[in-house]
């Protein structure tokens, strides 16, 4: 998947979506360690109390996650999950980080 192509499009993604994406990371984690390798948007939306048509749109601002029939492979999603929020917290820092100097040239011309 593309992470840049996320990052320049991470204003198209609801907060919502975004502030979900550790708790299926979360939940893919634990299936991974029982050993399970397929999920569907059912099984996801029964253990984490979400709608499955929410789980689905979610997981449509990331791409091909799935397949129809077939559902989700555990280990990609968790992969994919781990790396997409390594991504987003390295961006926040920086953004942070970032905005933390701006703050502190203005503080400093004042």
């Amino acid at each position: 998947s593309c992470f840049v192509c996320i990052l320049i499009n991470i204003d198209k993604i609801p907060r919502a979506t975004l502030k979900r994406l550790p708790l299926y990371y979360r939940f893919v984690s634990i299936l991974k360690s029982k050993g399970i390798d397929r999920v569907n948007s059912k099984a996801i939306s029964e253990a984490l109390q979400i709608d499955s048509a929410t789980i689905r749109r979610d997981f449509s601002y990331f791409g091909e996650l799935g397949r129809r029939g077939f559902g989700y492979d555990v280990k990609k999603l968790m992969n994919f999950f781990a790396d997409l929020l390594k991504v987003l917290i390295s961006f926040w820092e920086v953004l942070i980080k970032d905005i933390g100097i701006s703050i502190s040239k203005i503080n400093l011309k004042n």
